[in-house]
């Protein structure tokens, strides 16, 4: 059974609770209860902190009427609008700094020479896949990406959002036969952390250009479902 060679290659699934270090940082905490609460104190610090009003600031603030329409749920149409304005101010319909895919569909997929053809071959143009929150920005050259990352990082300030950048990776795939070097690529005056692997919708991406890290990912969880 491929299962069970599966199962046999990578192991049996291990389930538990992780330990985890007490207030004072001086004890580990293994017992599941004791976990429970540690995590419970924290988020009840975190959430109930003590904070202080300064009343002459608040007075000093302008006061202006409250815009009960603000309350409303914005309207479908105009959310609509929202997306399509923010995504036009960050890229502004560039086609200097999107990517090139060239597909062809009449079942040549491997033979790599007929993506060359001038004819039956198709090709888009692409900045970024949105999807929920996310959105992987793509660039052929880094100072493409750069290019690209300073007007999204422009139309965040624009609509009153941020980039966090402890969130924010940056994978380069070298081209064949060609020496790697890590990308620096700045956003809000810091420089995003560089990766070899990159996860996006369950799919595996490395700078190595090569599926193996896709398959072996896989492999990994299929052998965790299935025990």
């Amino acid at each position: 059974m491929p299962f069970d060679a599966l199962k046999t290659i990578h192991g049996p699934q291990f389930s538990g609770t992780s330990p985890l270090l007490s207030a004072d940082g001086c004890t580990l905490l293994t017992n599941k209860n004791a976990i429970l609460k540690r995590w419970a104190g924290c988020f009840n610090s975190v959430l109930n902190r003590p904070f202080s009003i300064n009343a002459e600031a608040i007075d000093r603030m302008p006061q202006v009427t409250i815009n009960t329409s603000l309350a409303e749920p914005p309207k479908e149409s105009e959310v609509k609008e929202a997306i399509k304005l923010l995504s036009n101010d960050a890229f502004c319909d560039d086609e200097e700094t999107s990517i090139k895919i060239r597909c062809r569909t009449d079942g040549r997929l491997f033979n790599l020479r007929r993506l060359q053809a001038k004819t039956k071959a198709e090709e888009d143009s692409v900045h970024n896949f949105l999807f929920a929150d996310d959105c992987p920005v793509n660039a052929a050259t880094k100072a493409h990406m750069q290019q690209s990352m300073n007007r999204f990082s422009t139309a965040y300030r624009n609509f009153g959002l941020t980039i966090s950048t402890k969130k924010t990776e940056v994978l380069n795939q070298s081209a064949p036969q060609k020496t790697y070097t890590e990308p620096t690529i700045t956003t809000e005056g810091e420089i995003l952390k560089a990766v070899d692997r990159f996860t996006y919708l369950s799919s595996t991406l490395s700078r190595s250009v090569s599926i193996d890290d896709a398959v072996e990912t896989r492999i990994t969880k299929a052998s965790s479902a299935f025990g």
